[in-house]
């Protein structure tokens, strides 16, 4: 970068100030990398770029080559898996299920039921426990989840045998008993 380039570099005014670690020849190394992102932007739009756009054009650009890193680990290795946390399987579940849970009087056994109100956490709890216990066995995982729903409606002839409701013999269910056909159909 020229003196000149640099002079125009400091008599701008930035949005904000950007400050690197390490040595002289290192620092600029990268403004310099910065001021040539910045140059093709200015020359791209036609106008004066900030170090916010510059910034998000280096983002951008990272993203597409870790997209396309990501796709070329796939193709050149078939045994990959890809696989997503608990945490987005429940979020979602737990998303569906407030819309469900709660409304407005008039839309109540339509779009949503009182009866689902109590539910949300303690299916999120329920999905958790699933997914930790069941030894990657997938029909194991799939006969608790469904589970879920006839442990609401006070049927516990599948609940796991240390579940409270098959220990207890006085268990009385803490959430409201799911009755409504409205209710299941929902759930």
């Amino acid at each position: 970068m020229s003196e000149s380039e640099k002079k125009k570099l400091e008599k701008r005014t930035p949005c904000f100030r950007i400050e690197v670690s390490g040595t002289e020849e290192k620092k600029d190394e990268i403004f310099g990398k910065f001021a040539s992102i910045r140059q093709e932007l200015t020359k791209k739009n036609n106008k004066p770029m900030g170090n916010l756009q510059v910034i998000e054009a280096l983002l951008q650009k990272w993203n597409e080559e870790n997209d396309t890193s990501n796709t070329q680990t796939k193709e050149e290795n078939t045994e990959a898996i890809n696989q997503n946390d608990v945490w987005h399987c429940v979020k979602s579940v737990k998303s569906a299920l407030k819309k469900v849970s709660t409304g407005s009087k008039s839309s109540e056994g339509k779009t949503w039921s009182f009866q689902l109100s109590d539910k949300v956490e303690p299916v999120a709890t329920h999905m958790h426990w699933a997914i930790q216990n069941c030894n990657q066995d997938e029909k194991k995982l799939q006969k608790s989840l469904l589970n879920i729903l006839d442990h609401y409606k006070n049927i516990h002839t599948d609940c796991h045998e240390s579940a409270r409701c098959k220990v207890d013999a006085k268990y009385e269910p803490s959430r409201i008993v799911i009755t409504s056909p409205v209710a299941e159909k929902l759930f």
